[in-house]
């Protein structure tokens, strides 16, 4: 499990998480207003997080699949913020799994 979430770099989730909680607060409110011309559900608010969280997650996972294929990731320096996670040089998944990953 924790290949898994190394991989679907977890800790850069919440971000997308909170992305689209403002966005939701930013269509409530204007929601009413009195010329809004839509109405907000929660619904489809809860739906648009979700759709973020696996877009974040699959847009993740293609980019450690696509930088791997090139040899990037062989010559690139890693920091927490760039250079992926390393699940694949290290051999913790294969690139076909983090391929039907992210392509979901």
């Amino acid at each position: 499990m924790k290949k898994w979430l190394m991989v679907i770099r977890a800790p850069f989730l919440p971000l997308a998480l909170v992305l689209a909680f403002l966005g939701a607060c930013i269509a409530w409110y204007h929601a009413g207003e009195p010329d809004a011309v839509f109405s907000f559900s929660i619904g489809y608010a809860l739906l648009a997080g979700v759709g973020i969280l696996f877009a974040h997650i699959s847009v993740d996972v293609l980019n450690e699949y696509f930088d791997f294929r090139s040899g990037i990731d062989l010559k690139t320096q890693r920091t927490p913020f760039s250079g992926g996670s390393g699940a694949l040089p290290a051999g913790l998944i294969t690139p076909r799994q983090a391929l039907y990953l992210g392509a979901g």
